[in-house]
């Protein structure tokens, strides 16, 4: 999934430190999704909550529950099929999000 115009766009996310029991810093995050929509869901049913260009009054906790601005999940997004490689976390290289044009057979029934 990417923007049309191939800027970077951000996804809305929680995230939090501890220490474990040797002392050691641990960082956890999580990404908020949201229903995905009409072009996606044939995709996955849940898509990441996206923020608009206001990035700065995300960031701004005196502000941060107002008119909280997400960008418009069919604005400007595109997406193609990619290879199974990226199913694996093995696998680090440009095939991971290179365009894969997939032979989809016919139902016999």
């Amino acid at each position: 999934m990417f923007k049309e115009n191939h800027e970077l766009f951000c996804l809305a996310g929680l995230w939090s430190v501890y220490k474990n029991k040797n002392n050691e810093k641990k960082y956890l995050h999580t990404v908020i999704t949201t229903k995905s929509d009409r072009k996606l869901h044939n995709i996955h049913q849940r898509m990441p909550l996206l923020y608009n260009n206001e990035l700065k009054d995300w960031l701004n906790i005196s502000i941060l529950f107002n008119n909280l601005n997400l960008i418009n999940a069919n604005s400007n997004l595109k997406f193609y099929p990619v290879s199974t490689a990226v199913n694996s976390i093995q696998n680090n290289s440009t095939r991971c999000i290179t365009e894969s044009y997939v032979n989809i057979q016919d139902s016999l029934f």
